[in-house]
């Protein structure tokens, strides 16, 4: 059965069509119908790993209200088949056409992908800070697929505890760790040893919101991360690092 969904999920999901590959779908040889949809727009698409987790945000041009979408939901009658890169593909009757993301960045073609952000990086969604926070934290839990295996920094246990050491220190002081964001609060990472941030594959501005899908709301909450990141069973771990604009997803595994 199809199913119609309100976006408030997927509403911050606009990664500015970010594949769960990193790479930029092909683009089929359909024809593009500019008119498919009335009063409808494509805003945003999410390819993930499986369908649950692959979603599209159309928004009403009077309105200006966005609502998501999956593959097999109708869309003005139209069903969607299938959601690539900055794209849906729509089923109506026996025609298939391709809607896709008008605008985009300054110079760029409407249709036209823009530059892929390197290392994975996902752009940090507009809009209420704790659901963006909670969707960028979800997005860099690893499936444990082939892209994360190459984006793993491999890093001896003696870092990560001069890591949690450096930390531990800066707290015992007082200094001041968190900074607030558009995500909420973060914890800088501006105290560490510069040759422990190397290992890390960290930059001195570098701002921590989570690790291992938990997020670092408060100081008491970030000594209990540091806490289970100290014992020795821990061979894997991720950090979502807010970097500039963007949020980097930072793979980690313990030798």
């Amino acid at each position: 059965m199809s199913r119609t969904k309100n976006g408030a999920g997927l509403g911050v999901m606009l990664l500015l069509g970010l594949t769960a590959s990193g790479a930029w779908a092909e683009e089929p040889s359909l024809p593009t119908g500019s008119q498919a949809l009335h009063g409808l727009q494509l805003a945003g698409t999410v390819e993930g790993a499986s369908q649950q987790l692959t979603g599209a945000v159309f928004e009403n041009s009077l309105t200006k209200k966005q609502t998501a979408y999956r593959i097999g939901d109708l869309v003005d009658g139209a069903t969607i088949v299938e959601i690539k890169r900055q794209q849906v593909v729509l089923k109506r009757g026996e025609e298939l056409v391709v809607v896709r993301i008008t605008g985009g960045s300054p110079g760029q073609a409407a249709g036209e992908p823009a530059k892929s952000a390197p290392d994975a990086a996902i752009q940090v969604p507009a809009g209420d800070s704790q659901q963006a926070r909670q969707f960028v934290i979800s997005k860099v839990i690893p499936p444990y697929d082939p892209r994360v295996e190459k984006l793993k920094t491999v890093i001896p246990r003696n870092d990560v505890h001069h890591f949690i050491d450096n930390f531990q220190s800066q707290l015992k002081d007082e200094e001041p760790l968190l900074v607030t964001t558009s995500l909420g609060p973060a914890v800088s990472v501006a105290g560490i040893d510069p040759e422990i941030r190397r290992s890390l594959r960290l930059e001195s501005t570098d701002l921590i919101v989570g690790i291992s899908g938990m997020g670092v709301d408060s100081l008491d909450r970030f000594r209990q991360i540091l806490d289970m990141l100290g014992g020795n069973r821990v061979i894997i771990f991720n950090m979502a690092v807010l970097r500039g604009e963007v949020i980097q997803p930072m793979y980690y595994a313990v030798q």
